[in-house]
């Protein structure tokens, strides 16, 4: 959690020095609960973040429709615990 909460405030900080993207949160877009969860070994030697191609949202609320979507695709359809996140 130590972690997790070090990358928010360094995404935070990006967003405020350098314009990045404001970091939504999965209570604000809407999550579902995961089914199970795997502790993530700490510290990680590097974070990757990647995009999936869908159509461009232009709100918080047809962005977070979006990621709904897919979360739902990942948990209903191909059996994962979650979205498929990656952590590497």
């Amino acid at each position: 959690m130590l972690l997790l909460t070090r990358v928010v405030w360094l995404l935070a900080l990006c967003a405020v020095a350098l314009g990045c993207p404001r970091i939504v949160s999965r209570r604000q877009w809407g999550a579902r609960p995961p089914k199970s969860r795997v502790p993530l070994r700490t510290p990680v030697p590097y974070v990757i973040l990647h995009h999936t191609e869908r159509n461009r949202c232009y709100s918080e609320t047809t962005c977070s429709q979006q990621v709904r979507a897919i979360q739902d695709n990942h948990m209903d359809k191909r059996g994962l615990a979650d979205i498929s996140y990656k952590a590497s």
